[in-house]
């Protein structure tokens, strides 16, 4: 079952947190993303899902999103 909130992307806009970040019915108003309260929680035990294609680069600097 897909998540109502986020689309089944695991993520929802900061700004308006009803409509997913990405996707087909996506918010579109720039802002950044934030994670779905109902299906993508994190605390300390459990760290949250990244979206599809999230990469990590590391270079002489550290650490890039």
């Amino acid at each position: 079952m897909i998540c109502w909130r986020c689309d089944g992307t695991l993520w929802v806009c900061e700004n308006h947190p009803e409509p997913p970040w990405k996707g087909e019915h996506a918010c579109g108003c720039g802002a950044a993303g934030m994670l779905c309260p109902i299906c993508n929680p994190s605390d300390e035990q459990s760290p949250p899902k990244m979206p599809s294609g999230f990469k990590i680069e590391v270079d002489k600097k550290g650490w890039r999103h």
